[in-house]
């Protein structure tokens, strides 16, 4: 019934740490290249917005394009300043060939977050971002806020070429603000070239502001997953947008264009628990293959919420002796979910059978803070967990596609769960730090970065063994 641990792959990665703490983690499409410019010179959207067979061919073939990672700050500022400004950091890794110089990390910017420590963050393909802050007011009252930020993007020719008087900042203060913020930029991750160095700031271009019926923080913020299906340019902005918290669920939809936008909010709806108790949000995602369904996890249960009269029309009571703290679906079978809690224990659901878990899987020791399936290739998974570690899956028994062994034979499944599903490869955050969020990237099936509480970020690649494994 559980996964077996096999031989694990220990995989120290490629690793930069954010000059703050961070719980915060998500992959954006490139953002950098802002010399690909139109006549009008407005920055032309890299987000590489295709869809089927045309999406499955880019990802998998991409070769030599850089992922994109933002870091968004908790707690204590960057770079120790005495302003408490908060950030998203945009880290860029580039697979590079070996006459190169080889794989590079590298700090590119940081965008300054004017609503305080980033509590959720989410990007879409397109690379509109939409964040929670919350900061503490003067009479001592903790309010979060959140925005729509079109997507960020470094100005042609760097730093200098930002306008401050748009900003309101004299010479003095855009000094005085761009020095107090020190970052590790890493050049070379294999020599280990730790020095720190200024990098630049700028501004996030807000699209819209969400009004939170209360001042509590947001657990998840998910864009619908069509929304940028036909997205081209960074300066129109449509879509749809939820909100998971101690508030419920809350559906809005974004209209923007250039210098401005709007919101709209279409519907909310507080969440019960299995004994009719409200009950804060912890967790949701989009159903990929439903997507009027939002699947939501809150205490010990699983609500399936169709979107268009925002009431459940599934619920799994009691998935977990404890708290639940993450979901996700199969991105490639229908019906199928994960669920993972404060017991360590990671489980896997058939909504046509639900009364148990089809699969359960330990390989933590202590909380399963995120689960992750990969987009295309349902046997690849991701756990990370409060033990600081990331564990990157194979689960073939409970996939779409059949286990090939390199010979090209087929494993029979129903003798051999326990040989097909197990940890491929396992990998530590320094210190012992919990472990908060993991991404896949978005231009590349085999890679995929984590991101622990003292702020380190590591990069890791699938094993090249277990990707001939799945394309052959």
């Amino acid at each position: 019934m559980y996964g077996a641990a096999g031989d694990v792959n220990i995989n120290e990665g490629h690793s930069h740490f954010v000059n703050a703490p961070a719980k915060c983690l998500t992959a954006i499409a490139d953002v950098l290249d802002a010399s690909n410019t139109d006549n009008s010179g407005d920055v032309n959207d890299l987000s590489y917005a295709t869809s089927g067979e045309d999406d499955y061919d880019y990802y998998n073939n991409v070769s030599d394009q850089a992922h994109c990672f933002l870091v968004g700050t908790f707690g204590r500022r960057i770079g120790g300043g005495c302003n408490g400004d908060h950030f998203l950091q945009l880290l860029k890794y580039q697979n590079s060939d070996y006459s190169s110089g080889g794989n590079e990390l590298q700090v590119v910017a940081n965008f300054r977050h004017d609503v305080g420590e980033v509590c959720a963050m989410s990007a879409s393909k397109d690379g509109t971002v939409a964040t929670c802050g919350g900061s503490i007011s003067k009479d001592g009252k903790y309010v979060a806020k959140s925005k729509v930020y079109t997507k960020p993007s470094v100005p042609v020719g760097g730093d200098e070429e930002q306008s401050d008087d748009d900003r309101g900042l004299n010479d003095d203060e855009t000094y005085s603000r761009r020095r107090n913020v020190v970052s590790p930029s890493f050049g070379d991750i294999d020599n280990d070239k730790g020095d720190d160095a200024t990098v630049p700031v700028h501004e996030l271009r807000e699209l819209v502001t969400l009004k939170h019926p209360t001042d509590s923080e947001l657990a998840r913020l998910l864009w619908k997953p069509e929304r940028d299906a036909d997205m081209t340019s960074m300066n129109s902005i449509s879509g749809e947008l939820v909100t998971l918290g101690s508030d419920g669920l809350s559906l809005f939809d974004i209209v923007g264009g250039k210098g401005a936008g709007e919101i709209i909010p279409v519907a909310s709806s507080k969440i019960g628990t299995d004994n009719d108790i409200e009950s804060e949000v912890v967790s949701g995602a989009w159903n990929p293959h439903d997507l009027n369904v939002v699947g939501l996890a809150h205490f010990r249960s699983v609500s399936l919420y169709d979107m268009r009269d925002m009431k459940p029309t599934q619920i799994l009571r009691n998935c977990n002796r404890y708290p639940l703290l993450d979901m996700d679906f199969n991105p490639n079978r229908p019906n199928v979910l994960t669920t993972s809690g404060e017991n360590g224990l990671i489980k896997f659901w058939d909504l046509r059978k639900s009364e148990k878990p089809i699969k359960i899987i330990s390989g933590h020791s202590h909380w399963v803070t995120k689960v992750r399936y990969n987009k295309f290739h349902d046997q690849l998974f991701l756990s990370c967990g409060t033990d600081s570690f990331v564990n990157l899956w194979r689960l073939s028994s409970i996939s779409s596609a059949p286990y090939m062994e390199l010979e090209g034979d087929v494993v029979d499944v129903s003798n051999q769960s326990d040989v097909l599903d197990m940890c491929i490869q396992r990998s530590e955050h320094q210190a012992e730090s919990s472990v908060y969020d993991i991404a896949w990237s978005v231009c590349d099936a085999w890679l995929y970065a984590s991101l622990s509480f003292d702020g380190q970020v590591n990069i890791n690649h699938v094993p090249s063994k277990e990707k001939y494994k799945i394309l052959l």
